[in-house]
């Protein structure tokens, strides 16, 4: 029997789109759609669809995007700190965008060379890459792994809003995607990672501590090359 990708719940049931040629899971405890493995794209596939988009510090639109992120989470970090772009793809605009405001932050991407040089570090960036986790429980916790305690965790990604909306909805259309969260999702991730929310949007930005005494759940061995993008 087939179980949350997240939660570890066992009552999921099958949700079929028409015309789509994947067959999607919802969980009717924490409210993850995931997509069923059958259909993951294979490494070289998935890194040849994200080298083709226009990430770029040059295509403006984006920058402005993440900006977005960057402007909730600044507050609650310091000069004197250092983070990583989790996930930053291949070209790691963020990282740029930070140096302008006098902050350290490192990039990670396995597909695309990107190697960080610290265990740990004081503040996590996440910007649009939660979609690609294959498996989301494993791959939050080794990123809350190099999150210190205290640090600070921003997260940008699209909540779905009901999954009666769910086929319509475009973010489903990337291949790319195979992890859906619902803003249900995202307050078990809070509750079962020790996480606090201290800043967000309302919208798809989430700024989050990781509590002292309170870590996440029981830690999973994960290599670097096992993480999507």
């Amino acid at each position: 029997m087939k179980a949350c990708r997240l939660c570890g719940e066992k009552m999921i049931t099958p949700l079929l789109i028409p015309q789509d040629k994947r067959i999607y899971h919802y969980c009717t405890d924490c409210y993850l759609i995931f997509v069923d493995t059958v259909y993951h794209l294979d490494k070289e596939k998935e890194k040849q669809i994200l080298t083709n988009r226009n990430q770029s510090i040059e295509r403006q639109e984006y920058v402005n995007y993440i900006s977005q992120v960057i402007k909730l989470t600044l507050p609650h970090i310091t000069e004197e700190e250092i983070g990583l772009d989790y996930g930053c793809g291949p070209t790691p605009t963020l990282t740029y965008l930070l140096k302008k405001e006098n902050i350290t932050c490192f990039n990670n991407d396995y597909n695309f060379g990107f190697t960080h040089p610290y265990k740990q570090y004081d503040f996590i960036f996440a910007i649009e890459c939660l979609e690609k986790f294959k498996e989301p429980n494993v791959e939050f916790d080794f990123l809350l792994d190099h999150l210190k305690i205290g640090g600070i965790l921003g997260l940008m990604t699209n909540t779905y809003p009901e999954k009666e909306s769910f086929r319509h909805w475009h973010k489903r259309q990337d291949p790319t995607h195979v992890s859906f969260y619902h803003q249900r999702t995202l307050d078990y991730f809070m509750s079962s990672k020790g996480l606090e929310l201290v800043d967000s949007d309302s919208d798809k930005v989430y700024v989050f501590r990781k509590k002292v005494g309170e870590p996440h759940l029981e830690k999973k061995n994960l290599k670097m090359e096992n993480l999507g993008s």
